[in-house]
Order: C-alpha cells, then sequence, then structure tokens
C-alpha cells in the first residue's frame, strides 16, 4: 500500500520471512525463494532471512552470496560461517563444464532473450549445465539447510501459509481503494477478513485502528454518537492509550448525559455537562445552542418559584451565550422591571419632550427648572408619544441590537422585547460619541439624546415614577 510506515514495512517482512521458511520446510523451495525475496525487498536486514535463502538458492552461487549477505550482518554467525565452508566445498569439487557453467552464466541471462552487448543465449547450448546445477539444488538444498542449524526442511510449524498470504494480498487492492474513498464500513470489513485469515499479520491493529478512529469521528459529525462510542471503544480496545479515542468518547458520552438531562428538564445538570463539552471543544456539534437553551429554561423555573434574582442570572447568562435572542432580552427586562417596580415619587417632578421642537423641558411642581435641546427617533423609527414615567436608571445601559453604550439611562417605555429611553450621546465601541453635533435633529432610533452633561444632571435628579410627558 501507498505510505507504508516503516514500522509496517518490518511487519509485511516478517509476515513473508515466515511464509518462505513454512514453504522451505515444507519442500517448496520455488515458492520459498519468492517469499523470502520479497521479504529482503522491504527489510534486508535480517540474518535469519538470508540464510533460509540461502538454504533454497538454485544454485551453490547463489547461496554462497546470501551467506555472505547473512555474515555481513552479523560477522560472528557460526551457521553463516558453516554455511559458507560447505558452500566452498561442493564448489571446489565441482569440474568440468558444470564448474564453468556455474560460474559464467547467471540467472538473469538464463531468463533474458538477450545480454547488453547483443549476445543471444539459446536453451539448447545451456540444457545439460542447467539441468545439472537444479540437480545439485535439489539434492543439496535439504543438506545446507541442516547444516545451518534451521532444522528439517519438511518440518511443519504452525505459520501463515502461502494460500493465506495469497488470500491476504488479493484483499489489499479492494484496501486500498476503499482506503482512499474514504469509506470505513467496507474497510474495516476487509481489515476483519485479513484478521480472520491471520490475527498476527503485520501492522493489522494499526490499519484497524486507524480505520475505526475515522469511522468514529464520521459518526460524530452526523450526530450518531451511540454508534460512534462503539467504534471508539474498539480502538481503546486494541491501543487503550490511543488518546484521540480517549477524548472523542468522553465529549461523546458527556454530550449524550447533557441529552438526557435536558430532556429529563435537569436544566442545572445540563448547564454542568455542556459546559464540560464546550471546555474540551467550543465548536463541538449544537452544544452552544443547547446551553443556551438550558440557561433560558432555567431562568423560566426560578421566574415561575418566585425566584426573581436567580432568573435574571439565568436571562443574563442566556445572553451572554447568544445576545440577539428576543425571547430572552424580553424576559430579562420583565425580571428587571419586577425588581425595580416604579414607585409614586413624592416630589412632584415632571420631563415634556416636544418633538417638533426638539426640546427637553423640566419641572420641578409648576416651576421649569432646565430648557435643553434633544435628538429623537428618525423617521420611520418615531419616538412614541403618550404619558410615560421613569421605569428604570442604568447609570450605562448596553444596547446589544446595535453594539453601544448609553450612559445615564433612564427607561420609559418598551418596543417589543427593547425598551426606549433618555440617556447620552452613545458610544461607540470604536470610543467615539454616535450622533454628536446633530442634537437638535431627528437621528436616534427612537430613545431621546441628550448632551452628555444635560444627561447627568437629569440622571441624578429624576427618580424611578418620575412622569414623562411626549408630545408631537
Amino acid at each position: 500500500m501507498a505510505d507504508v510506515s516503516p514500522r509496517d514495512r518490518r511487519a509485511q517482512a516478517t509476515a513473508l520471512r515466515e511464509a518462505g521458511i513454512a514453504a522451505a520446510r515444507a519442500g517448496q523451495k520455488v515458492l520459498a525463494r519468492r517469499y523470502l525475496r520479497r521479504s529482503i525487498a522491504l527489510d534486508d536486514g535480517v540474518e535469519e532471512t538470508w540464510l533460509w535463502l540461502a538454504g533454497v538458492a538454485a544454485t551453490i552461487e547463489d547461496s554462497r552470496n546470501c551467506l555472505r549477505h547473512a555474515l555481513a550482518i552479523n560477522p560472528h554467525s557460526q551457521r553463516a560461517q558453516a554455511g559458507l565452508r560447505w558452500a566452498q566445498q561442493r564448489l571446489d569439487r565441482q569440474h568440468g563444464p558444470v564448474q564453468s557453467a556455474v560460474q559464467t552464466v547467471s540467472s538473469a541471462e538464463l531468463s533474458a532473450p538477450a545480454s547488453a552487448s547483443g549476445r543471444v543465449y539459446h536453451w539448447g547450448r545451456w540444457a545439460g549445465a542447467v539441468l545439472v546445477i537444479w540437480l545439485i539444488a535439489l539434492v543439496t538444498g535439504g543438506f545446507l539447510l541442516a547444516s545451518l542449524g534451521v532444522g528439517s526442511p519438511i518440518a511443519a510449524l504452525p505459520l501463515p501459509t502461502p494460500t493465506t498470504l495469497q488470500r491476504i494480498e488479493a484483499l489489499q487492492t479492494p484496501l486500498r481503494a476503499a482506503w482512499e474513498a474514504k469509506d470505513w464500513p467496507q474497510c474495516a470489513h476487509i481489515l476483519e477478513q485479513i484478521q480472520a485469515l491471520d490475527s498476527n499479520y503485520g501492522g493489522l491493529d494499526a490499519w484497524l485502528i486507524a480505520a475505526h478512529l475515522a469511522w468514529g469521528i464520521e459518526l460524530v459529525n452526523e450526530a450518531q454518537l451511540e454508534d460512534a462510542v462503539a467504534h471508539f471503544d474498539t480502538v481503546l480496545g486494541l491501543d487503550p492509550e490511543e488518546r484521540t479515542a480517549q477524548e472523542q468518547r468522553l465529549l461523546a458520552q458527556a454530550y449524550l448525559a447533557a441529552q438526557g438531562s435536558y430532556a429529563a428538564e435537569e436544566w442545572e445538570n445540563s448547564i454542568l455537562q455542556l459546559e464540560a463539552v464546550l471546555k474540551q471543544d467550543d465548536d463541538y456539534l449544537d452544544a452552544r445552542d443547547l446551553l443556551y437553551r438550558s440557561y433560558y429554561q432555567l431562568g423560566l423555573a426560578h421566574q415561575a418559584a418566585g425566584e426573581l434574582v436567580d432568573a435574571k442570572i439565568a436571562y443574563e447568562k442566556a445572553l451572554t451565550i447568544q445576545d440577539n435572542e428576543d425571547e430572552s432580552q424580553a424576559a430579562l427586562a420583565k425580571v428587571v422591571f419586577l425588581l425595580t417596580p416604579p414607585t409614586p415619587t413624592p416630589v412632584p417632578k415632571r420631563i415634556e419632550v416636544s418633538i417638533g421642537q426638539q426640546r427637553m423641558y423640566v419641572y420641578k411642581g409648576d416651576r421649569l427648572i432646565w430648557t435643553w435641546v434633544v435628538s429623537t427617533g428618525e423617521p420611520g423609527r418615531d419616538t412614541r408619544t403618550g404619558h410615560f414615567q421613569v421605569l428604570d436608571k442604568i447609570p450605562n445601559a448596553y444596547a446589544v441590537r446595535w453594539d453601544l453604550q448609553m450612559p445615564y439611562w433612564l427607561g420609559i417605555y418598551y418596543v417589543g422585547p427593547s425598551e426606549n429611553g433618555i440617556h447620552a450621546l452613545p458610544i461607540l465601541s470604536n470610543g467615539q460619541r454616535l450622533w454628536a453635533g446633530f442634537l437638535g435633529r431627528r437621528v436616534s432610533y427612537g430613545c431621546i439624546i441628550l448632551g452628555v452633561e444635560e444627561a447627568r444632571l437629569l440622571y441624578e435628579w429624576a427618580e424611578i415614577g418620575t412622569q414623562v410627558d411626549i408630545y408631537p
């Protein structure tokens, strides 16, 4: 497969070496050579592989070369030294055309139609030499294996058989296609087939972990959390220290628990569980929306029980999560009103606003105290006319909708969930005063705007319940 790690390459080389050894012990030398050479192509630094390949080599010369490789890996290898002495003795005893043929003709020349120089080798010319070479290999191969101390070539071992390895190799192409298509169910199915054939196949656990982890994350994104947890459990069964699977499993379980608490109307438990989820992943599914709903529902429960302060806190928490929700804004305003109900003032104070003149007149009793220039709502956002009173006082109110600070706020009437009032020139997020220089014109969003000093004086003078009359 593409992008095989060194660890997986070594594991595959081990499996191929074991298959080659099994074939050698069963007397299947051609098949043994094929597996052992493929093992060397993946990992040529294992002495054992070279020793076995020497034992099934087609010629004594090939055996000697393999033994030299083994000795280069382990210069103290007694088996490699003994094998080299054996091979050299056999070569020394050979005479005549057979010896010449072994030394002159390589396996590549026997299989290729022409050499690099253009000379053509014909089967008839070398038939005798080849036959002798094969006879020598067939007769001496078993003795070489025995001389190397690796046991009888016909001894049976409980190792992967060549048939098993061939079946596993046949599954690699569909596995690669499924992996590239990110078809994790198909990947897991094929890997389970390989596992059924050989549970110790090199690198199998790493592939199973990657497939089930990717499948689990895909299910999380589809909000199929119970199924996702099952795949994370599979991963942790293979590797209990797999960090991503640990984290994803905990997140999924915490979110499922929060859903259960929400369904049971256990708002405080739901809030604690969802905050734990968002602390780990602040964008996990719809956890943020569910946390908002939990705070809002908690506020309703407190309000219904007459616990207005707790209800106010819950609504404010909800608005810190989603500040554009009209239902929470309206509920908060109602609770604030109930907590600070308007009371009649013993002092006859009165505020009058003329929209036509864009002026405010402030009275104590029948005596006019102040006359100030104001700005009321622009056309389309007109300030409402009528008789009102000061509902609440806030030193520096904040308009979520407009992202404005409104110093010296005096609330006078509600427009849906929002409240209109009297305040100083508002402050933008960059610190500038909105509508500075425009007092006397209808420019506001519905509120009555004063200069900063005038708004401060009025805020300190007016009381909750002070009469406010607005006329055209």
